[in-house]
This record gives C-alpha cells, sequence and structure tokens, in this order.
C-alpha cells in the first residue's frame, strides 16, 4: 500500500511484537470475514459467493475461544459488508467481553450516528472505509450504489462523532483516478491517520480474472506513483536472501464458511473449523507450514529481476493468477515497472 501526505508513527514495540509472534509461528491478529453479501455490487470485487450457511453465532463465538488461546489479541472483521450480518452487535458485544482490539473494514454506507454509536458502545476502536471515488457519480459506476458519496460523507460524520479513528483506503481503478486527487483530500480531511491506496486487483476467490479488467492504465498509474511515492517508501536493503517472503503465518483468515486461508486474497484453505480444531489447522497444516518456509531465496526470478527492490514479492497474487506459488504474477511485474519508473523520475536517479 502506499500513502499520501500523513504517515503512521512508528511503534517499534509493535514492531518487535509481530516479529516475534512470526518467529514462533504465533499469531497476534485474525481477520474474520463475516460474510461475502453486500450491499454493493463492486466491478472489481474478488469475493466469490457460494451456498454454504455462514458461521453462526455459536460457531463464532467458539471460534474467539480458540484464537484466545491461540494468543490472538486484535481482530479485524470484514466482508463483503460486515455490517448487513443481522447479528452483527451481538457478535461485536460478544466479541468485545472476549477482550479483543476490534477493527472493522466496511464501506461505509450504513453508517449513521445510531451505527456508530453501537459500534463504540460494542468496542469497535478503528473503522477502515474504502474510497471509491469523489462523486455519486463515480460511486454509482463503480458501486452501483447512486448515493454511495453522500453515504460516505455522512459515515464520516458519524464515526467522528463517537472518536472512532478512521483509516481511509482510496481503491483506485481506471474508471476513478480522475477524481484521485480529490479522494486524497477527502481522505485527508476525514481519516484521522492516512489515506492508502492500492493499484492491485486481485482474481476473484475462483480465479475469475475480470475484476483486472478495472486496473488503472500505464499512465494512470505512473502519475499515481509519482505523486505518493517518497524516498522511506523503498528500502533498498531489508530484503534478504533468507527472509521470510512475508507475513503469512503470522496472521489467521477465517471466511464467512469455516475455511481457515492464508490471507484474505488467498483462496487456498488449510483446513475448516467445522471440521477440526483452530490449533491443530494452525500448527499442523502441511500447506500452512509450506507457506511459512518461503524465503526469498525460493523466488529465483524475482531475485534476479532488475525492479526486485521495489517489488512487494505476494505469493497469494501468483497463485491466484497462476495456480503456482513462485511463478511471478503479470499484474505484479507490470505495476512494479511502473513504479520502478516513477520512483527514478521522481529522484532523478
Amino acid at each position: 500500500m502506499y500513502d499520501n501526505y500523513v504517515k503512521y508513527g512508528d511503534n517499534e514495540f509493535l514492531k518487535k511484537l509481530k516479529k516475534t509472534y512470526l518467529e514462533n509461528n504465533k499469531s497476534w491478529h485474525a481477520t474474520i470475514e463475516l460474510t461475502y453479501r453486500c450491499n454493493f455490487n463492486c466491478k472489481h470485487c474478488y469475493c466469490t459467493r457460494n451456498a454454504t450457511q455462514e458461521l453462526n453465532f455459536a460457531e463464532i463465538e467458539n471460534l474467539a475461544v480458540q484464537l484466545k488461546k491461540l494468543g490472538v489479541v486484535s481482530l479485524t472483521l470484514t466482508g463483503g459488508e460486515a455490517l448487513i450480518r443481522e447479528d452483527i452487535y451481538e457478535i461485536l458485544s460478544m466479541l468485545n467481553k472476549y477482550g479483543f482490539i476490534i477493527t472493522l473494514f466496511s464501506n461505509g454506507y450504513l453508517i449513521d450516528s445510531n451505527v456508530a454509536k453501537k459500534l463504540k458502545n460494542n468496542g469497535v476502536t478503528c473503522v477502515e472505509i474504502s474510497i471509491y471515488g469523489a462523486t455519486n457519480s463515480t460511486y454509482s459506476e463503480v458501486t452501483g450504489a447512486i448515493d454511495g458519496y453522500d453515504k460516505l460523507l455522512r459515515a464520516y460524520k458519524s464515526l467522528k462523532e463517537q472518536n472512532i479513528l478512521v483509516i481511509n483506503k482510496a481503491i483506485m481503478l481506471k474508471i476513478n483516478t480522475n477524481e484521485f486527487k480529490e479522494m486524497l483530500k477527502l481522505g485527508k480531511a476525514n481519516g484521522l491517520l492516512k489515506t492508502k491506496f492500492d493499484p492491485v486487483i486481485f482474481p476473484k476467490l475462483n480465479h475469475d480474472k475480470t475484476p483486472q479488467d478495472f486496473i488503472c492504465t500505464t499512465k494512470q498509474m505512473y502519475k499515481l506513483f509519482y505523486r505518493c511515492l517518497e524516498k522511506s517508501d523503498i528500502i533498498f536493503d531489508q530484503k534478504k536472501f533468507y527472509e521470510k517472503i512475508c507475513s503469512i503465518g503470522g496472521s489467521i483468515v477465517i471466511n464467512p464458511y469455516g475455511d481457515v486461508l492464508p490471507c484474505t486474497a488467498f483462496s487456498m484453505s488449510v483446513g475448516n473449523i467445522r471440521n477440526d480444531n483452530l490449533t491443530d489447522i494452525w500448527e499442523y497444516s502441511p500447506e500452512l507450514n509450506k507457506l511459512r518456509k518461503l524465503k526469498i531465496k525460493h523466488f529465483e526470478e524475482c531475485s534476479k529481476c532488475d525492479c526486485y527492490d521495489f517489488c512487494n514479492i505476494c505469493p497469494a497474487l501468483f497463485y491466484m493468477e497462476n495456480n503456482s506459488l513462485t511463478i511471478p504474477a503479470k499484474t505484479l511485474c507490470e505495476v512494479t515497472k511502473i513504479k520502478k519508473k516513477a520512483y527514478k523520475d521522481k529522484f532523478n536517479l
């Protein structure tokens, strides 16, 4: 993700905590995808719904107990749109009683003053909101919601009233980049930390690549990187040949049907909590243990690439595009080349 004007403050303790957890195959964080249902119909969405029954309240509470035993302290709740779950506030209240630090991912459409108050009262400390444009017409084109922008502004106001932390994610597509400056200004004005953008679009969880039809053009992406990249975004001396490739194995993801996934964009199920104990899946899954052992040295083609220092190597995207963990994803290669050119041009390298 690439950030605009306002940066997170570095938290060395949190970094060390995450590193310690990861090195010991422990998870400090988990993501629960409560539903793939949504009140938006976004052109680029990766979620695929099926006829399987979603986890019910009792199953989610049992999951919470198992997560506590694994040492998880932070939870992200997402979807789809998590707020359309009929039992969302019962779920939040229960998770709050177990002492989790709760972040909610939302499109903001349903958040008014009443909803924001309920979120606050049930332990939500942060809401990450996806921004799809800076006008109702663009929102309609991207999401199908004719008043999505107006509802976004209402959500900002309501969350501010409850002093809930807001993080903004600008979803950049070829059909909304003309409003990029306005989206950044909007995020800066209403987010307490920063606005993030990511031009990489993943295939659907069933490997359907049609969402990638909406990726920004080369020219659009160059402008995005040129405007937002800072020198601190490229750290040339931190990629060690024997380092782990990413944080897979450090964060647990459970989808609406109980499947345990390596990350939210990774469709490979490593087990299901309806069939097995989560601790057993976490510790003994052969697929997950294979992913944990992936290091930069296993990505031979990537490590020899002249864009290597600019690339966020992503086994999930490789798998979703190529059914392989180590064959580079064409999408990521193209994005990285553009990022490198923008960086070199901007800083006269």
